[in-house]
């Protein structure tokens, strides 16, 4: 499988190291980037990162497709790499076996494939084919390898055998600072009362906040209007 068959549309091409929020996982992120940024030569340690949902499990995957996508792949084609979002229905066990694992396997959502013992044993046998391969296996789970509910006892092994990162929830203060870093991404800047409304009144999730804040940057292009906590009530209202 190519790389381009094996990526869903769904990877954000924006999601870059230098615009994820550090917060609590600067020690995370700056692992990450020591591994992807410079020369990379595979084989690598195994990687399993994991954290509650909108930590940034998915931006730090992305990240990694995005800059490793920078190089020209016929002169490092160790380089390569292919995503699959385990957390999207289309995914069957049979797309496993026919990617390419001399390269870097990323799989986000793991943990969604625990307890269904064929989807863990496929599982079990990519992991088992990167690894004979030389190629690098990295992943993403809501919790550690042991407590992710993998029934398979060889594949909470393999997935606890290599590097394990926790990506840990932001504070309020630290959700504020995420979200105009986001805006700043974007193109606009936010006040700290339009910010403090929203994480004072919607999800601690930051994945949610960030759908949001898209859908207030499309309302206040279409109105023209700067964003302010009576304009947010009223797109909020909507």
């Amino acid at each position: 499988m190519t790389q381009q068959m094996a990526l869903p549309l769904r990877v954000n091409d924006g999601a870059r190291f230098d615009n994820f929020y550090l917060g609590p996982n600067t020690a995370v992120v700056k692992a990450f980037e020591q591994m992807f940024m410079g020369t990379v030569n595979l084989p690598l340690n195994p990687v399993l990162l994991f954290g509650h949902t909108g930590t940034g499990k998915s931006h730090l995957l992305y990240a990694i497709v995005n800059h490793l996508s920078q190089f020209d792949q016929t002169s490092q084609p160790g380089l390569r790499s292919s995503y699959l979002a385990l957390s999207d229905a289309s995914i069957s066990p049979d797309m496993l076996e026919v990617l390419e694992v001399d390269q870097i396997i990323l799989l986000d959502d793991v943990h969604v494939w625990a307890g269904d013992i064929a989807r863990e044993q496929a599982l079990f046998g990519l992991y088992e084919r990167v690894k004979q391969a030389q190629g690098m296996w990295v992943a993403s789970s809501h919790a550690s390898a042991d407590e992710s509910g993998f029934i398979l006892p060889d594949l909470v092994s393999r997935l606890s055998s290599g590097l394990q990162f926790q990506l840990r929830a932001l504070s309020e203060i630290e959700r504020m600072e995420a979200l105009k870093l986001r805006a700043e991404v974007r193109g606009f800047k936010l006040a700290d009362e339009p910010v403090r409304y929203l994480v004072k009144h919607f999800s601690r999730d930051m994945h949610s906040l960030f759908q949001l804040l898209e859908t207030m940057d499309a309302k206040t292009l279409q109105a023209g209007r700067k964003i302010t906590v009576p304009f947010l009530k009223e797109i909020l209202s909507q």
